[in-house]
């Protein structure tokens, strides 16, 4: 609650509050903002933003559930896709893991619809370590920028 002697304090806090942002935005420095600092999700290819962008990142449906739904079978056509956008654009690719294919886990019950139809990702712990390993030695050995498939810049 609010008394009658602080009512002055609270009202002249909210002035100088208001005039010390006042001050800050107008003592912004007039340069733009350079292109390496904005990322973009992009996902398809003719429709590239007119504007420069810094990056290309967490390409959607790229995860380890779509690439290698069926262990040891990869279906790299997406992440393909987004690779050869980024390497076009001459701006680094960021490629993001989150869930894994049903037989990388023990717990089924964290598996649920994915994006596209009749492929199923889960949360639980990776159990099959091997065969995260084989994933990502796959994975970085094809988007190396040696073997004629592009570079991916960042994994996380």
């Amino acid at each position: 609650m609010i008394g009658r002697f602080d009512k002055p304090f609270l009202i002249i806090g909210i002035l100088c509050g208001c005039s010390g942002f006042q001050a800050w935005a107008q003592s912004q420095p007039s340069i733009p903002i350079p292109s390496t600092f904005f990322g973009m999700h992009v996902t398809y290819s003719p429709n590239w933003p007119s504007i420069p962008i810094g990056a290309l990142g967490k390409a959607a449906m790229t995860s380890m559930s779509y690439i290698e739904q069926t262990k040891g079978t990869f279906v790299w056509t997406t992440l393909d896709a987004y690779v050869a956008t980024a390497n076009a654009h001459n701006v680094p690719l960021h490629w993001s893991h989150d869930e894994a294919p049903p037989w990388a886990v023990t717990d089924q019950t964290s598996c649920h619809a994915a994006a596209l139809p009749g492929i199923q990702k889960c949360t639980g712990d990776v159990t099959d370590v091997a065969g995260l390993n084989a994933f990502f030695n796959a994975l970085t050995q094809r988007y190396n920028g040696k073997n004629g498939h592009g570079f991916i810049t960042a994994y996380e």
